[in-house]
């Protein structure tokens, strides 16, 4: 009996240290996880943002068009020509893309931004919403990296270089006939 006493109390003892482990490793590993989020998000670059706007002109696209943009009923519309139907889609991707830009790296600029493709950019990209809050980007070259192709961007006046993840551009790359539904157009016979 005294036998079968010492060794369930040696297991409850056994089990006992065993729990503790568990919740020691339980907490400990919800630290870091709290941890590697605060790095996340201190290493996000914020690079403006316009919130859910409205109304917001884009001054890029194909051919450097000056685009506006604006929303009534949850319906978009190219102000400029209200009786285009816009693919909603699109141009609801853009305006995702838009609200909120962040950036992955910064770089400061220590020689020609010539090497970045920013002295003579591709792509010039603004918007602006009705509260005043204003976004603007100067996009110069695509390089690939293991997590896919980035590109060098900078604000107009800035002194700092930042990179971005494709889809920025992906989503700023249309003129206005590109994010017209196909039933928009007359069917010529």
């Amino acid at each position: 009996m005294k036998k079968a006493k010492k060794t369930l109390i040696f297991l409850i003892i056994v089990l006992v240290v065993i729990v503790a482990a568990l919740v020691a490793i339980t907490v400990i590993n919800a630290i870091n996880n709290r941890q590697a989020e605060k790095d996340k998000e201190a290493a996000i670059i914020n690079l403006g943002s316009i919130g859910e706007a409205d109304r917001f002109t884009l001054d890029c696209g194909k051919n450097g068009e000056d685009i506006t943009f604006v929303r009534e009923d949850e319906t978009w519309y190219v102000d400029s020509m209200r009786g285009l139907t816009l693919d909603q889609n699109t141009v609801g991707h853009i305006a995702e893309e838009v609200s909120g830009l962040t950036a992955e790296r910064r770089i400061s600029i220590a020689e020609d931004i010539s090497y970045y493709g920013l002295d003579d950019p591709s792509f010039r990209f603004s918007a602006s919403d009705p509260e005043g809050h204003s976004i603007s980007l100067l996009i110069g070259k695509s390089f690939d990296t293991i997590a896919g192709t980035k590109y060098y961007v900078m604000k107009p006046d800035g002194d700092e270089i930042y990179t971005v993840d494709s889809d920025l551009v992906k989503a700023l790359d249309y003129g206005v006939f590109d994010m017209a539904k196909p039933d928009a157009f007359p069917v010529l016979a």
